[in-house]
């Protein structure tokens, strides 16, 4: 459903602007990873997988383990 973020924070309506902007490249890319998110964002290394590990935990994204290769997707509800 475009425009409708999926998870229980998102009902919240609390994503941050760095959050709001990983959302919407996942929805043109389909596939986020922690480089992509901190280049996006200027953000570091660090503060990316703390991020993207908080929606994660908030149901808006799915995490696909694959050592350095590691990518998010959105969970679609």
């Amino acid at each position: 459903m475009p425009g409708k973020i999926p998870g229980r924070f998102a009902e919240r309506g609390k994503l941050s602007e760095r959050q709001q902007k990983a959302v919407e490249y996942i929805r043109k890319h389909g596939q986020i990873s922690r480089r992509d998110y901190a280049e996006l964002t200027g953000i570091s290394g660090e503060t990316a997988k703390r991020d993207l590990g908080k929606l994660v935990h908030d149901g808006v994204l799915f995490i696909h383990r694959a050592g350095r290769s590691t990518v998010y997707t959105l969970i679609e509800s």
